[in-house]
């Protein structure tokens, strides 16, 4: 700095300042320097006095971490703090006010701070506080049928020299060792708690059955030794696929599932959104997804479950995957779809990189600024009549199957939101907003929902308050879902983490924001004057329904009308499901949720556009939602009579047509006398 005269706001001289840094107290005014071309330390812009408390008192055991709190008054981006155990001095730098200092003391220590500097160079007084880490706890051994001298706590190393096989108990301790050749085998429903290290020594074994969590705090992987997590998939059958990803180091592909055929393992292909073959001899990454194909000895007819076993250094801490936000380009005709582009980058394949569930909430929070905060989950047969995709959200969970029964992993049988977590070797696709690193920490692990949800067996949870869900179905087994939410907290715009954006090609039923489809929407605080224009896309013409469930807050007492534009129809979803004819195609402009209707009447209506014929083996099914028949008539292209039906008395009827390829001529006939002609190519 250069020497002059420092003053005060009122001009008052506090003290003459020579070369080097002035010193201000806690309780100083703020400081201006009344030479031109120098900072002003009143505006923080290269620094401001400072005053820093410090904290952090806890009791742990000797192999764990404790956080020290610095708290600082100032405006400055950042500070660098030395503090001392009163033997030796310890700098951070770049710190913010408010972070934790990670610490790990060998004993009992007392911290006090030595000084706080700003990222402009100006030092601080009026420090106070002090951080005491007391080394506690104490050494417990399992001798096989009991632990000496007492079960461990949080505080405690635990000891395990003789086989822990099976014990139906949690187990909490600060560090635990298994030695002395023991096995350990944690059964399905129970967890391993630890605030610091695994350490399996060579020739022991230390088994996670399945639903069994190994939970564990800090940011870095202190463990060693191997473990065995074991893995249930959901039923499959032969050709089917699971998304998995590995909570252990160095798993090998082909090792993991040695009777998947050698071409059948799969890395996501961001840039150009498709599955890719990857070598069986690769090992898993850490915190990426990984398709694999059932073993080749899985039946076509019978389901099974895949019980996958990971074997290798469990991981812990901090974990960073980078990601990608590239993608295909996409054309509408001879231009490039804005739109289309933009909602068809940065999706990735990653997973569960540890050998517990982790918290969905906690995982989008984490990584918000840059993904969308929607999962998806890929489907659980390999059937073209389903959207391959189950899609979650923190407002809600889109199931791809009636049953719910998807490959989405994630426990989601609570009405708290809250408390989702994904499990163990779950693999699931993100949208990455940006390239940079997706962050899994320890903070986000949980064991408490031990349940086996690996593929989901019940779709009749509440996720959030206001909320309903629309199924479309079809006679030839399409299912989609979506889901609309109402809360004051939400938009007509993306909501990241709320809104969830249809990663599904076809046979999907959604809402749309922006222009792109969406199969979880969150809308503002609901009004029944609301309107919410639907879209579907489907690959075969066919009769279909859409129909309501999981009705919640308002929607209890609130009707759900479907309005049907085509066919001038406005229907209660809440008495029925509205079944509709529909060629294949992509609609957007047919269907619309109100939730007023004065009359609050079906007007059905008997003519060709909503009248259905289509082909189911060798039947022809003739379907009239609307209108009861009471006869249908088929000719050939010649006039010649060849089938005729009467007293069908009901809204369907199926005809055997044979395999002859030729055109016919449909007379439909309602109970009402109206009759409407077709023509059918058989």
């Amino acid at each position: 700095m250069t020497a002059g005269t420092w003053v005060d706001a009122g001009t008052t001289t506090i003290s003459p300042a020579g070369t080097g840094q002035v010193s201000l107290s806690q309780t100083a005014l703020p400081i201006t320097n009344n030479f031109a071309g120098e900072f002003d330390i009143a505006t923080g812009a290269n620094g401001t006095s400072t005053a820093a408390v410090l904290s952090g008192t806890a009791t742990i055991c000797s192999s764990s971490s404790a956080n020290l709190n610095v708290v600082i008054t100032g405006t400055a981006p950042s500070y660098t703090i030395v503090y001392t155990d009163g033997t030796s001095n310890f700098t951070v730098n770049n710190y913010t006010s408010g972070s934790s200092i990670s610490v790990l003391p060998g004993t009992t220590k007392t911290y006090t701070l030595v000084s706080v500097t700003s990222s402009g160079g100006c030092a601080g007084s009026g420090n106070s506080g002090t951080a005491v880490v007391t080394v506690g706890g104490i050494t417990t051994t399992w001798n096989g049928s009991s632990w000496f001298p007492s079960a461990p706590t949080s505080i405690d190393t635990a000891i395990i020299s003789n086989n822990y096989s099976s014990i139906a108990a949690h187990v909490n301790a600060c560090a635990m060792t298994v030695n002395n050749n023991s096995i350990v085998i944690i059964p399905s429903n129970y967890n391993v708690t630890l605030g610091g290290a695994l350490t399996v020594v060579n020739g022991s074994s230390f088994t996670l059955e399945n639903n069994a969590n190994l939970i564990q705090s800090g940011t870095i992987n202190n463990n060693s030794g191997s473990i065995v997590a074991k893995r249930n998939s959901s039923p499959l059958y032969l050709l089917d696929y699971t998304l998995w990803s590995s909570p252990v180091e160095s798993q090998n592909l082909y090792a993991f599932s040695p009777n998947t055929l050698g071409n059948r393992f799969y890395v996501f292909d961001t840039s150009n959104n498709n599955y890719l073959p990857t070598s069986s001899s690769n090992n898993f990454t850490i915190g990426k997804g990984y398709l694999i194909r059932v073993p080749r000895t899985f039946s076509s007819t019978v389901a099974q479950s895949y019980i996958g076993q990971f074997i290798g250094k469990p991981n812990s801490g901090t974990i960073n995957y980078p990601v990608s936000d590239q993608g295909p380009t996409i054309y509408n005709g001879l231009d490039i779809d804005p739109v289309a582009t933009e909602n068809s980058r940065g999706f990735n394949a990653v997973g569960n990189p540890y050998p517990s569930q982790i918290n969905v909430y906690n995982f989008i929070d984490a990584n918000i600024s840059n993904i969308s905060g929607t999962l998806y989950f890929w489907r659980k047969r390999n059937d073209p009549n389903t959207t391959s995709y189950a899609t979650l959200t923190k407002l809600a969970y889109a199931a791809n199957t009636a049953a719910g029964g998807d490959t989405g992993s994630s426990y989601f049988n609570t009405t708290t939101p809250s408390n989702w977590v994904l499990n163990v070797g779950q693999g699931f696709i993100i949208k990455a907003t940006s390239a940079s690193n997706l962050v899994f920490t320890n903070s986000m692990r949980r064991g408490t929902n031990n349940a086996n949800q690996f593929f989901r067996t019940t779709n009749k949870q509440v996720e959030a308050p206001n909320i309903f869900k629309l199924n479309l179905t079809s006679t030839n087994g399409v299912f989609s879902q979506m889901v609309l939410g109402y809360s004051a907290d939400y938009t007509l715009g993306v909501d990241r983490g709320i809104d969830g954006l249809n990663f599904n090609s076809s046979n999907y039923l959604c809402s749309s924001i922006e222009g792109a489809a969406y199969v979880i929407q969150g809308r503002p605080q609901f009004s029944s004057a609301d309107v919410v224009p639907l879209a579907y896309k489907i690959d075969k013409t066919d009769q279909y329904n859409i129909a309501i469930e999981q009705l919640s807050g308002v929607f209890a007492t609130q009707d759900v009308f479907l309005k049907d534009k085509l066919t001038n129809t406005i229907h209660n979803l809440k008495l029925t499901p509205y079944m509709f004819n529909s060629e294949e195609g992509n609609f957007n402009n047919r269907f619309e949720i109100i939730y007023e209707n004065a009359l609050a009447v079906n007007q059905n209506t008997f003519n060709a556009r909503n009248t259905i014929i289509y082909k189911q083996n060798q039947d022809i099914i003739v379907s009239s939602p609307h209108a009861i028949m009471s006869e249908v008539q088929v000719y050939d292209i010649r006039g010649r009579l060849l089938i005729s039906k009467k007293n069908i008395n009901a809204k369907q009827v199926k005809l055997f047509a044979g395999i002859t390829q030729e055109v016919l001529l449909v007379k439909i006939i309602s109970e009402t006398g109206e009759t409407i002609t077709k023509k059918y190519l058989n």
